[in-house]
């Protein structure tokens, strides 16, 4: 029996595993930031959807249209993905 051969292929099977390791940790960590981005994503339209929910229960609330107007305005300013608004009330 020629051992020496069979030493040869656990020797070079070991190297290629060695080799693969950096890859193998660049794959988990590129799903781990993945990941993160994922959160951070569902973490933001929750905060959006809590905010359009306020304005909602604001306007389904308030009878005057000016104090609902500054309620909505006091509440976008909040953020920052809203605009001027303008006395017509688009934004800009």
């Amino acid at each position: 029996m020629n051992f020496s051969n069979l030493s040869f292929r656990v020797e070079r099977r070991t190297i290629d595993a060695l080799r693969n390791i950096p890859r193998t940790f660049n794959r988990l960590a590129a799903s781990a930031l993945e990941q993160a981005q994922l959160v951070e994503k569902l973490d933001r339209a929750k905060r959006e959807e809590e905010e359009f929910l306020t304005i909602i229960e604001a306007i389904s609330t308030e009878l005057r249209i000016d104090a609902l107007f500054t309620r909505i305005v006091t509440r976008c300013d909040r953020t920052t993905r809203c605009g001027t608004v303008d006395a017509v009330g688009s934004r800009s």
